[in-house]
């Protein structure tokens, strides 16, 4: 089904509109990296959605009465809107204010094979509940109302019950597979920390050397297969508020996967103006930034850490030979040290947070490759799993 516009008006004298569309398997499409297929709906906002927009799956996770998409525009700070779809058994919505107001949101029918849906704009900054009511008025579900920080030059967006499935077998809309795949292939490409697929070598500091935890935090792929182009490690001293913590970035040493130049001698001491930094980066200091820091950071088109300077570089003696490293700091993130080296065949950054210059070039030193079959590889398993059973413990809810 092609996009259809099922909904339309204005809000705040800005036109927007809801669309809806189906989707099915591209060509030679491979669905353990792609998620549902079938009913989505997409909102815009602006002539030619010149401010954006957000979508959102027309499915309904198990247990909920509805489900939907929340967006916040930083250039029309005034407007929020909400898109979702709502079960069979809800026969209308209620936005309920804290200030005792109340209005009544009503269901839309859409096109064949999609559940009914619903478009509200409340108040920014309101306070109160989104309510599913059956026909009997009785609640049938209650989420609250959500805010978030924006600056004006940029969008966000957030989700109520957003719709989940289990891995290892092919999302909604898919059709069955029932191949037998064995370790680093289809579904379980991932396993053994991509070893199976990456094209560069992956180095980790060994868990042993480290006071804490220690986990795999992410991958970067690009193109229509998903090359593997980045392994992200990192190692926390708590869960869930480290104080410390080191992050080991490995990288394809090309173009596509890193946009950093070699530092001049000349640039040694002296502040540099701030760059746009990669959003991986920028996910390790979520974990120790306050949350409004992190907003006023991140909702914007190009995230700056402000003023860098460049420290020079140092030796590193590895066990496969000597490497020369990049050192930075950060003027505004004082806790904020970053290494960088290039090792045969993979660019490696490391960063360290409230950790030493002198402990982070350790940990440099201290590096080692990853290799199937090794005991590495098994130390480097079970301390991932040790990681992973402490975040359980600490967020029960996590999936």
């Amino acid at each position: 089904m092609p996009r259809e516009v099922i909904a339309s008006g204005t809000v705040n004298e800005i036109p927007w509109a809801i669309q809806a569309y189906v989707t099915a398997p591209g060509p030679n499409a491979q669905w353990w990296h792609h998620g549902p297929l079938g009913p989505e709906l997409e909102f815009l906002l602006g002539e030619d959605d010149s401010f954006g927009g957000l979508g959102t799956i027309a499915r309904i996770p198990d247990g909920t009465d509805f489900t939907s998409s929340v967006g916040f525009t930083g250039a029309l700070p005034e407007i929020v809107a909400w898109v979702g779809v709502a079960t069979d058994r809800t026969d209308h919505l209620e936005v309920q204010l804290d200030d005792g107001t109340t209005r009544r949101v009503e269901l839309s029918e859409g096109p064949e094979g999609f559940p009914r849906f619903f478009w509200f704009f409340p108040p920014r900054g309101a306070e109160g509940d989104v309510v599913a009511v059956d026909v009997g008025g009785a609640e049938l579900q209650r989420e609250h109302l959500l805010e978030r920080d924006v600056s004006p030059d940029a969008n966000c967006g957030a989700s109520v019950n957003p719709f989940s499935w289990p891995g290892g077998s092919p999302p909604p809309g898919w059709p069955e597979d029932t191949a037998e795949y064995g370790r680093g292939q289809g579904p379980r490409w991932e396993e053994d920390f991509y070893l199976h697929v990456a094209g560069f070598p992956i180095f980790v500091l060994p868990p042993e050397h480290w006071e804490g935890y220690a986990m795999l935090s992410g991958m970067g792929s690009t193109g229509e297969h998903h090359e593997v182009t980045q392994i992200r490690f990192e190692y926390l001293d708590a869960i869930p508020d480290p104080d410390r913590g080191l992050g080991v970035y490995c990288r394809q040493p090309d173009e596509r996967s890193s946009r950093r130049r070699t530092a001049r001698e000349d640039e040694i001491g002296v502040w540099l103006p701030g760059v746009s930094v990669d959003e991986d980066e920028m996910g390790f200091l979520t974990r120790f930034l306050p949350r409004a820091e992190v907003d006023r950071l991140i909702f914007r088109p190009v995230v700056d850490l402000g003023p860098r300077r460049y420290l020079g570089r140092a030796a590193i003696d590895l066990r496969h030979g000597e490497t020369s490293a990049e050192r930075w700091e950060y003027r505004d993130q004082p806790k904020l040290r970053v290494v960088r080296m290039p090792l045969p065949g993979v660019d490696v950054t490391l960063l360290g947070w409230n950790i030493s210059e002198e402990r982070l070039l350790s940990f440099a030193s201290r590096l080692e490759q990853l290799q199937l079959g090794s005991a590495l590889l098994k130390r480097m398993g079970s301390a991932v799993n040790e990681s992973d059973a402490a975040f359980r413990r600490t967020y029960p809810d996590l999936r």
